[in-house]
């Protein structure tokens, strides 16, 4: 169910993203993330249906940054989020990372309410931090190697 990224994925992840989160990305982003960055690019797929998805890329070489990650509206509160974030987790571990690190928007209860079931903290803000000018939490688990 929890896989990398194909090609073939790229422009679903781009309707989800563009469908989910609070701003807009185009599919050359993705296509950017996929070819030329080294990271985590992960999809939670169910008989070759997109359900979810997460991109991370790796930051000094000692933690990952989650950049997006995404559930289909239908499928939310069924654990694919979890397990998506387990999985970066899992490849930031086995690279030797200490860490992951996020932001949340300040306003974003569910997200941020998540992350905390999942272990993380709130290590700062970041003011106007989107386009809207909202600020943003950052959050942070460390994670054993």
């Amino acid at each position: 169910m929890i896989g990398r990224v194909e090609a073939s994925d790229l422009r679903s992840v781009s309707i989800l993203a563009n469908s989910r989160l609070r701003e807009n990305y185009s599919i050359e982003l993705f296509q950017h993330l996929y070819e030329d960055q080294p990271g985590c690019f992960l999809t939670a797929k169910e008989d070759n249906e997109l359900l979810g998805f997460l991109v991370g890329v790796p930051v000094n070489g000692t933690s990952l940054r989650i950049l997006m990650i995404a559930v289909k509206s239908t499928r939310t509160r069924h654990g694919i989020g979890a397990m998506l974030m387990g999985s970066a987790e899992t490849y930031a571990s086995i690279r030797k990372m200490n860490s992951i690190v996020l932001e949340v928007g300040t306003g974003n209860e569910d997200a941020i309410g998540f992350y905390n079931h999942l272990g993380y903290r709130m290590t700062g803000l970041i003011p106007e931090y989107y386009k809207d000018r909202s600020d943003a939490f950052v959050m942070r688990k460390f994670i054993s190697m």
